[in-house]
């Protein structure tokens, strides 16, 4: 077996291929500590990586053999997995890699090296081990290769403001400390994730069972999107990488907590689209910003305003996710209205809220067959001879009743299943018919506005009825 050490080639004859390492020799025997199975198909085996993928399993010798033609295997261990002389001369057996020109031991035979203290940090063409500063990407470098889990990410905070489809190292490092944070991870070959909390730092040979936080070393061999010589993770695997606390400065500075209309901020969200939203109307605004957004919203009687990707205003009655407080750099888009304050980042927003927003009874809406609604009164259910509430409706056919229900709504479902009278009733209950030749509900009577006072479910700034009473609206036929 041919062995090399990580100290100065001085000491023995030196690899061309590999300056800095000496072969040790060539071994009848090696108790091996750890076998290297390559996770990637036709795999081609070199005395770099071999020696490589030791090393950062934690062991300082690495053995090649060839146990049957055109097999490779890569052995671990330390110094006592061999026994002096290393004199044997039947590792005559090619590598797979290295077109060739390297030896791999032979079926019985081991070519062993010895990586040493300082052994090889770098692997050409495969990972990047570190890179230096510019004026837009801090100097970081390597950690390792890291088991990952989309239940629970090692690195929790998705990078925005990255291009993913041209996606490298370095890109992502420059993304995470844009956002103020430490930590950078590529995946999947087009994933950037940040943290500012540190992974396990690796403390030598793992067990098995630190194999659920630390990867093979070619584990994280998935090209980069961006440089197909770069390894950007791989499926469940990220390449993790610090940045010593080193930020680019964002363009953005602050989010305001409290704006001048009374909306005061709750934190960065994460939002769900394609599959959802948290706040689930969007509407459209012209310069956007915290404080232009959540007027609109405040017109409409949304008490939810947020903010996302620059550009994006939404509004709801309420807030369908979470706010764990340690997402806020993941906001950090400036707002094209006050590019001082941040507006959201890509599926992340920044979420206000105002418990004062006025309730109003909305007057008049004109719906998608360009037909107009005009509220008409606050009416009250009928009542039988007891004065007790039985089976009968002013209103006889139920279209809706849900925590989602909006004026707008009812009167779009009423207009679509061809009513002219609708009423909503207790926040959430859609009521229609058609317009009688009364002009009023067919029973029950009209009672103060003031009863009708119970929000709407889907929009709490407007009033949608009471309990048995119903805010009525008509259109033309």
């Amino acid at each position: 077996m041919t062995v090399y050490s990580a100290v100065a080639p001085s000491a023995a004859t030196a690899v061309a291929s590999f300056p800095g390492f000496i072969s040790l020799g060539c071994g009848s025997s090696f108790s091996s500590l750890y076998t290297y199975t390559p996770s990637a198909t036709n795999f081609k085996l070199t005395v770099e990586f071999c020696a490589t993928a030791c090393k950062a399993q934690g062991f300082t010798h690495a053995a090649l053999s060839t146990p049957t033609a055109g097999n490779n295997q890569c052995d671990c261990g330390t110094a006592a997995s061999f026994a002096a002389p290393l004199t044997a001369t039947t590792c005559t057996s090619a590598c797979t890699g290295g077109t060739g020109k390297q030896l791999c031991g032979g079926t019985s035979s081991f070519s062993i090296y010895g990586t040493g203290a300082n052994g090889l940090q770098q692997v050409t063409g495969t990972t990047t081990k570190s890179f230096a500063a510019s004026a837009a990407i801090p100097a970081a470098v390597y950690l390792g290769c890291y088991v990952d889990s989309t239940t629970s990410r090692r690195l929790e905070i998705k990078a925005v403001n990255v291009d993913t489809i041209n996606l490298t190292p370095s890109k992502c490092v420059a993304a995470c400390s844009a956002m103020g944070l430490t930590y950078a991870g590529v995946e999947y070959g087009s994933e950037c994730w940040c943290s500012n909390t540190a992974p396990p730092a690796w403390t030598g040979a793992q067990s098995t069972s630190d194999r659920a936080i630390f990867g093979k070393y070619d584990d994280c061999s998935m090209a980069c999107s961006g440089a197909t010589g770069l390894a950007c993770g791989a499926g469940n695997r990220i390449s993790i990488y610090s940045n010593g606390g080193a930020q680019v400065a964002n363009s953005g500075t602050a989010t305001t907590t409290t704006l001048s209309n009374g909306y005061v901020y709750q934190g960065c969200a994460a939002d769900q689209y394609p599959t959802g939203r948290v706040l689930r109307t969007e509407i459209t605004v012209s310069g956007n910003s915290p404080l232009v957004c959540s007027n609109a919203c405040a017109t409409l009687g949304y008490v939810y305003a947020g903010v996302e990707f620059g550009t994006q205003c939404f509004c709801a009655s309420s807030f369908t996710g979470t706010l764990p407080g340690n997402i806020e750099p993941s906001c950090n888009m400036p707002c094209p209205g006050s590019t001082t304050e941040f507006c959201g980042g890509s599926n992340f927003l920044n979420v206000y809220y105002n418990a004062n927003i006025a309730r109003v009874t909305l007057q008049t809406y004109t719906d998608s067959q360009s037909k107009t609604w005009t509220y008409k009164s606050c009416w009250g259910e009928p009542v039988d001879a007891n004065g007790q509430h039985g089976s009968s409706r002013a209103l006889n056919f139920p279209l809706n009743n849900n925590q989602l229900n909006t004026v707008e709504s009812c009167l779009e479902m009423g207009a679509a299943a061809g009513y002219t009278m609708c009423g909503l009733e207790y926040g959430g209950e859609c009521w229609c018919n058609n317009n009688p030749s009364t002009g009023n509900p067919s029973g029950g009577g009209a009672v103060p506005d003031s009863y009708c006072n119970t929000p709407c479910a889907g929009k709490i700034g407007n009033n949608c009825g009471g309990n048995y009473v119903l805010s009525v609206y008509a259109r033309p036929s």
